[in-house]
Parts: structure tokens; C-alpha cells; sequence
């Protein structure tokens, strides 16, 4: 099966494509490394990746020139047209991680694939399926009636503007189906008022290549604490606060460390000499960052909702926590005072991963989605 690829959020993409691979389908992913996490794939000869051009202006002396990000922009969408041209009527199936990564047709200032494009490319007969992930506009409404959710401003989101709107209800009428990752999206999609009919497929959990980690949680002296700082979205306020407090509270105890916008290499390497691993608090379920800690080997604290349980239909080794500064102390503290406890989580999260995150796993899902349409 020949598969093309569009988008990245936090490796969620490289490891599908990697597990896709591994089951035998030829993979093209297009992609522009999640911005600041700098995802690489130079090696990979079927990657067809761009700089974000929404970073480039055009100087003139100290100054930069408002609006001038559009002229590479307009040069990096002629490299990518170029590029996908010579795989017209190719794939078998099209997969869009996020509709934002999707362009109009007069858009000629963003490298994205239009949606004529997309049927260029797509053999007759051939689907296009998109993922329920990352923020959109069912997610954003949907959040109004999860209250663990974020609720601030959520009507000034960037997917509720006019342009994206009208973007996401083009794409809804061309899918064949919406596949959600995980239970916020899956019940944001489930009750979205949409005009027409639309398939919401099962839900599919993220994949981590399990094969590239050695799992291990070996504690040598303090116990190490990795928290990635995030967006306010997804709690961080609540977690500093706690963090701040265990720091001072038990400082012979651990040993803190916080981090902000590092690339996803240098990421992955603190991740491997961590013991404990904060993903986030304001949500049901876990990311991508939790299944890397749990591939690693790592007590993972994130969200762990019976909601997001009764939804994968699994026990999860995930330490649950919550918007709430005493709440996410407590459990830390409950950690760094039975030792052994880390130790046996250690175990189960890295099983857990290799058993229901493999990619391969994953992948074999996605794949015997895609072939029983």
C-alpha cells in the first residue's frame, strides 16, 4: 500500500511512518518538523520537508518587513509541488494529521497541498483519512463541556477564525474517515454537530518505535525530575507550582530539571537519563511525551482519566494528575518517598508501551483500517 503522509506533531508521524514501513507499506511524508522541536528525517530519501516560512522576513537593515515571510513561503511551495508532482495518481491512501496543514487553492503563499493536489496524487479509487489530534475547532467546542480541560479563551482560538472553519468543513466533506487518538478527540468528533454525516473511526493510540529505546530507570543518588515546559493549555502553571514546592520541600530527595523548546533529539536524551517524567495536567489522556518517557522505561505523571481508560480499554501504568497544585505535589511526593515504587511503575510503563504503543502495532491497526474500506 503506497501511503502519504502530511504533517507532524511531536514525532507522532515519524513513528507511524516508521511502523508503517516495518508492515511492508511505502510511506512519502511531508512535513515541516513541528517548528521549534526540529523533528529530523534528512536521511529519509521519501521525506519531503520545509523550513516554517512564517519565520522569515525580509530585512532592510535592522528592520524586518511585515508580510514578506510570503515570498519564501510562495518559493517553498513551488519546491513542494515540485516535488510531489512525479507522484501523480500514486497513493492509495492520503492521512492528514491536522486540516492546518492543508492549503486553499489561492493560498499560492503556503507550502501545503491543496485539495486538488491531493486528488492529483491519490490513485483512482484512493481515501484520504485525517486525525482527531492537536487543537481544532470540535476540540475547542467539545472543551467547553470537558471541564479538565483548558477553558481560557477558547473563542479566540486560531481554529474558530473564519479562514480555518471554513478550511475544516471543506475537508470533513472529502474524508473518508476521522481517526481519533485518543478520548478527548474521540468524544469531541462523537458530538460534533456536523452538517452531513461523517465516519468516526475507532479510536487509534499514538505510536512510539519502541525499538529504538533501552528501557531503564537505574536511581543514582537524587531522584531525577524532567518536566518539558508547555503551553498554559495544557497546566503548566499547576505543575511549576508543585515542582517549585518539591524542590525546596525535598531537595536532598530530587533533583529538578525543567526545559523549554528543546529540539526533539536533545529532547529524547534527557528523557533516557530521567526517572520521572511530567507530561500534563490539563487533559484526560496522555501525548506523545508520556509514551516516549513510558518507552524509556519512566514513571510518566499525566493525564490518566477513567475516561481515557475505558476508552483504550486498558489499565494504564500512568500516574494521573490533575489542574491542582496540592494534587500533583502529593503524588510526587508519595513517589520520591517509596523509591520502590519507581521502580516496579518502571517496569509496567515500558511493557505497556512495547504491548499497545509498539508502532508496528499501531501501524497494523491503521493499515487494516485503511484496507477494509
Amino acid at each position: 500500500m503506497n501511503v502519504l503522509l502530511i504533517g507532524e506533531y511531536s514525532g507522532f508521524a515519524l513513528n507511524l511512518k516508521e511502523g508503517l514501513r516495518a508492515c511492508g507499506a511505502n510511506v512519502v511524508h511531508i512535513h515541516e518538523g513541528d517548528d521549534w522541536k526540529s523533528i529530523d528525517q534528512t536521511n529519509d530519501k521519501q521525506s519531503i520537508s520545509f523550513n516554517n516560512c512564517l519565520k522569515h522576513r525580509l530585512k532592510i537593515g535592522p528592520y524586518k518587513i511585515k508580510g514578506t515571510w510570503r515570498l519564501w513561503g510562495a518559493k517553498a511551495l513551488w519546491k513542494l509541488s515540485k516535488s510531489v508532482n512525479k507522484y501523480r495518481g500514486y497513493f492509495d491512501v492520503v492521512w492528514i494529521i491536522n486540516y492546518q496543514f492543508i492549503r486553499e487553492e489561492w493560498e499560492l503563499w503556503y507550502p501545503r497541498l491543496s485539495y486538488s493536489q491531493l486528488n492529483k496524487v491519490l490513485r483512482f479509487n484512493g481515501r484520504i483519512f485525517f486525525s482527531a489530534c492537536g487543537m481544532d475547532l470540535p476540540y475547542c467546542i467539545a472543551a467547553t463541556k470537558l471541564p479538565k480541560l483548558y477553558q481560557g479563551n477558547l473563542d479566540d482560538n486560531v481554529f474558530r477564525t473564519p479562514r480555518l472553519v471554513g478550511k475544516f468543513n471543506k475537508l470533513i466533506r472529502c474524508v473518508e474517515g476521522v481517526i481519533p487518538v485518543m478520548f478527548e478527540y474521540a468524544y469531541s468528533y462523537r458530538n460534533y454537530n456536523f452538517a452531513s454525516p461523517v465516519r468516526i473511526c475507532e479510536t487509534i493510540p499514538l505510536p512510539i518505535n519502541t525499538a529504538s529505546f533501552s528501557a531503564s530507570n537505574h536511581i543514582d543518588g537524587k531522584i531525577k525530575i524532567l518536566y518539558g515546559k508547555n503551553r498554559i493549555a495544557k497546566g503548566t502553571p499547576f505543575v511549576l507550582a508543585a515542582l517549585e514546592r518539591i524542590q525546596n520541600e525535598y531537595s536532598y530527595l530530587v533533583d529538578v530539571q525543567i526545559v523549554e523548546h528543546v529540539p526533539f533529539g536533545k529532547y529524547i536524551d534527557l528523557v533516557k537519563h530521567t526517572n520521572i517524567l511530567i507530561d500534563q495536567c490539563q487533559s484526560y489522556s496522555y501525548g506523545m511525551n508520556a509514551i516516549i518517557g513510558m518507552a524509556a522505561g519512566k514513571v510518566v505523571l499525566s493525564g490518566n482519566e477513567l475516561e481515557c481508560q475505558r476508552e483504550f480499554k486498558q489499565e494504564i501504568p500512568i500516574v494521573n494528575i490533575r489542574p491542582n497544585e496540592d494534587f500533583i505535589f502529593n503524588q510526587l511526593e508519595y513517589l520520591i518517598t517509596h523509591p520502590e515504587i519507581i521502580d516496579n511503575l518502571s517496569s509496567k510503563s515500558a511493557l505497556f508501551a512495547r504491548n499497545f504503543h509498539d508502532s508496528k502495532l499501531v501501524a497494523s491497526r491503521y493499515l487494516a483500517l485503511f484496507g477494509n474500506e
